[in-house]
C-alpha cells in the first residue's frame, strides 16, 4: 500500500527541501545524521507552523520553490504517536488515541509494515493529506511492539471509531480536517528506539 513512485519521489524532494531549510532557519545545529536533521525540523514545525511559510518565502526567493502541491500537503501535516494496528487489502491502518481517531494510511515508496517489521506498533510519524489520500511520511521514531492485550484494546477502540464515523479514509475536497469517514455497514527506516509492551 504506497502511493505511485514519481508521485512519491515528487513529495519527498520537496518535503526534504522545506525541512531543510526550515532547520537553517531555526538555527539548529548539524544533527547526526539527515534524518535525525528532518525529524527535527518537523518537530520545530509541529511547536511554530509559521516556519513552513517562512522557509517556502526563503526557498522561492532562492529559486527553489516548493511545489504548491507539496507545500500544501505539508500544511496537514500531523505530526503524533499513532499506532499502526494492520493492514488492509487497500491501505494501513493508523489509530491516534489521543485524539481518538483513525486514518486509512498509504506509504511513500515502502509499506508501513516493511519499516517498522511488522503491525501492532506505536510510534512517533507525520501522516499528511497528498494527491487524496492521507500518507506517512516515513520519518518514523522510538517505535514500541504491542502485545496481545494492547492489540486487542486498539481493536476494539478501532471498531467504536468506526461506529461513531471517527475512522477516515479519504481527506475532504474542500481542504477541512474531518475527511470522509467510514460509515459502519449494516448487514452484519526508521526506527530510533524498539520496546514491547504487554
Amino acid at each position: 500500500m504506497v502511493i505511485d513512485p514519481p508521485s512519491a519521489s515528487h513529495f519527498i524532494a520537496g518535503y526534504k527541501s522545506l525541512l531543510s531549510e526550515v532547520h537553517r532557519l531555526a538555527g539548529e545545529p548539524p544533527s547526526d545524521g539527515v534524518l535525525n536533521m528532518l525529524a527535527a525540523a518537523r518537530e520545530r514545525i509541529k511547536m511554530n507552523p509559521v516556519l513552513i511559510e517562512e522557509a517556502a518565502a526563503a526557498l522561492e526567493s532562492s529559486d527553489q520553490p516548493v511545489a504548491p502541491d507539496v507545500l500544501c500537503a505539508i500544511k496537514t501535516l500531523r505530526l503524533r504517536q499513532w499506532v499502526f494496528l494492520r493492514d488492509t487489502t487497500r491501505h494501513s491502518i493508523f489509530i491516534a488515541p489521543k485524539e481518538k481517531e483513525a486514518y486509512a494510511v498509504l506509504g511513500l515508496t515502502d509499506r508501513i509494515r516493511n519499516i517498522v517489521g511488522g503491525s501492532a506498533v506505536a510510534f512517533n510519524a507525520g501522516v499528511v493529506e497528498y494527491g487524496g489520500r492521507y500518507i506517512c511520511d516515513g520519518i518514523i521514531e522510538n517505535h514500541v511492539w504491542l502485545g496481545p492485550n494492547y492489540k486487542k484494546d486498539f481493536s476494539s477502540l478501532l471498531a467504536d471509531l468506526k461506529k461513531n464515523g471517527r475512522m477516515y479514509l479519504f481527506p475532504s475536497p474542500d481542504g477541512s480536517s474531518s475527511g470522509r469517514a467510514e460509515a459502519r455497514r449494516s448487514t452484519k527506516r526508521w526506527v530510533a528506539r524498539t520496546t514491547r509492551v504487554e
